[in-house]
């Protein structure tokens, strides 16, 4: 039973650092002072596409078995606009 489902996410269709920033509210002073360099966050990316089958297999297993439970009244999905939304998230090489 799969009760959750998001849209594979890919590396080629991420933001741009500009627009990436802007969205989550950090400045390119922010960011330069994490010391983190853009390749890291896009390999992160990548590496978590890598792993986004055995992922969402969880998450469906998960959520069968939190909607099973008696003393859950609701279980909330993530629905097919949401996994839009993050798609619009992500990282990419400028």
């Amino acid at each position: 039973m799969k009760v959750h489902s998001l849209a594979m996410p890919s590396p080629h269709d991420m933001l741009k650092k500009g627009p990436f920033l802007r969205k989550f509210g950090f400045s390119l002073k922010d960011y330069a002072s994490t010391g983190l360099r853009w390749s890291d966050l896009v390999a992160i990316f990548e590496d978590y596409c890598g792993r986004y089958a055995f992922l969402q297999k969880a998450a469906d297993s998960m959520m069968g078995q939190i909607s099973e439970c008696p003393q859950v009244h609701a279980a909330k999905e993530a629905s097919e606009e949401a996994g839009a939304a993050d798609r619009e998230d992500r990282p990419q090489v400028d």
